[in-house]
Protein backbone atom coordinates (compact mmCIF):
# COMPACT_ATOMS: atom_id res chain seq x y z
CA UNK A 1 0.00 0.00 0.00
CA UNK A 2 2.53 2.59 1.42
CA UNK A 3 4.56 1.68 -2.32
CA UNK A 4 1.55 2.67 -4.35
CA UNK A 5 0.86 5.59 -2.59
CA UNK A 6 4.38 7.02 -3.35
CA UNK A 7 3.91 5.77 -6.93
CA UNK A 8 0.64 8.05 -7.09
CA UNK A 9 2.18 11.22 -5.29
CA UNK A 10 5.83 10.94 -7.37
CA UNK A 11 3.26 10.79 -10.95
CA UNK A 12 1.40 13.53 -9.78
CA UNK A 13 3.91 15.40 -8.39
CA UNK A 14 6.15 14.69 -11.68
CA UNK A 15 3.14 16.50 -13.69
CA UNK A 16 2.45 19.43 -11.22
CA UNK A 17 6.21 20.39 -11.76
CA UNK A 18 5.61 20.52 -15.46
CA UNK A 19 2.94 22.64 -15.64
CA UNK A 20 4.26 24.96 -13.24
CA UNK A 21 7.80 24.85 -15.57
CA UNK A 22 5.55 25.68 -18.60
CA UNK A 23 3.96 28.97 -17.11
CA UNK A 24 6.73 31.33 -18.38
CA UNK A 25 6.11 30.02 -21.76
CA UNK A 26 2.82 32.21 -21.57
CA UNK A 27 5.53 35.61 -20.25
CA UNK A 28 7.39 34.49 -23.48
CA UNK A 29 4.19 34.07 -25.77
CA UNK A 30 3.00 37.84 -24.60
CA UNK A 31 6.61 39.26 -25.33
CA UNK A 32 6.58 37.86 -28.60
CA UNK A 33 2.65 39.59 -29.23
CA UNK A 34 3.45 42.61 -28.05
CA UNK A 35 7.10 42.26 -29.73
CA UNK A 36 8.81 43.99 -26.32
CA UNK A 37 10.17 42.75 -23.21
CA UNK A 38 8.32 45.79 -21.02
CA UNK A 39 10.13 45.32 -17.56
CA UNK A 40 10.93 41.90 -17.72
CA UNK A 41 14.44 41.01 -17.15
CA UNK A 42 16.30 37.67 -18.28
CA UNK A 43 17.09 37.06 -14.96
CA UNK A 44 13.89 34.91 -13.54
CA UNK A 45 14.95 32.41 -16.56
CA UNK A 46 17.93 32.19 -15.91
CA UNK A 47 17.03 31.50 -12.13
CA UNK A 48 14.57 28.31 -13.23
CA UNK A 49 17.58 27.47 -15.86
CA UNK A 50 20.08 26.82 -12.64
CA UNK A 51 17.18 25.40 -10.05
CA UNK A 52 16.30 22.86 -12.97
CA UNK A 53 20.23 21.87 -13.60
CA UNK A 54 20.48 21.68 -10.03
CA UNK A 55 17.43 19.32 -9.46
CA UNK A 56 18.34 17.05 -12.06
CA UNK A 57 21.71 16.73 -10.61
CA UNK A 58 20.52 15.81 -8.15
CA UNK A 59 18.09 13.49 -8.99
CA UNK A 60 20.59 11.90 -11.10
CA UNK A 61 22.71 11.34 -7.85
CA UNK A 62 19.88 9.91 -6.07
CA UNK A 63 18.56 7.72 -9.03
CA UNK A 64 14.98 9.94 -8.57
CA UNK A 65 14.27 9.67 -12.37
CA UNK A 66 10.71 11.18 -11.69
CA UNK A 67 12.46 14.04 -10.45
CA UNK A 68 14.83 14.16 -13.46
CA UNK A 69 12.30 14.08 -16.08
CA UNK A 70 10.44 17.06 -14.98
CA UNK A 71 13.64 19.14 -14.20
CA UNK A 72 15.00 18.21 -17.65
CA UNK A 73 12.45 18.97 -19.37
CA UNK A 74 12.37 22.32 -17.03
CA UNK A 75 15.89 23.14 -18.30
CA UNK A 76 14.88 23.25 -22.20
CA UNK A 77 12.23 25.17 -21.37
CA UNK A 78 14.62 27.29 -19.61
CA UNK A 79 16.69 27.79 -22.18
CA UNK A 80 14.05 28.32 -24.70
CA UNK A 81 12.32 31.20 -22.61
CA UNK A 82 16.05 32.87 -22.31
CA UNK A 83 17.11 32.40 -26.15
CA UNK A 84 13.54 33.94 -26.80
CA UNK A 85 13.55 36.05 -24.28
CA UNK A 86 17.38 37.79 -25.66
CA UNK A 87 16.17 37.53 -29.38
CA UNK A 88 13.05 39.83 -28.46
CA UNK A 89 15.85 42.07 -26.65
CA UNK A 90 17.63 42.51 -29.73
CA UNK A 91 14.72 42.67 -32.15
CA UNK A 92 13.34 45.91 -29.75
CA UNK A 93 16.81 47.35 -29.66
CA UNK A 94 17.53 47.13 -33.91
CA UNK A 95 14.30 48.77 -34.15
CA UNK A 96 15.48 51.88 -31.85
CA UNK A 97 13.76 50.80 -28.93
CA UNK A 98 15.94 50.41 -25.89
CA UNK A 99 14.89 47.76 -23.58
CA UNK A 100 13.45 49.63 -20.01
CA UNK A 101 15.36 46.38 -17.99
CA UNK A 102 18.43 46.39 -19.65
CA UNK A 103 18.80 49.88 -20.42
CA UNK A 104 21.45 51.67 -17.57
CA UNK A 105 20.94 55.35 -17.25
Amino acid sequence: MGSILLSIISTAATFASIGLLLSPLFTIRDMVKNKSVGVMTVSFFCAQYMNCVSWSMYGILQQAWPLVLCNSFGTVVAVICMLNFLYIVHQQERCGRPAISTTYK
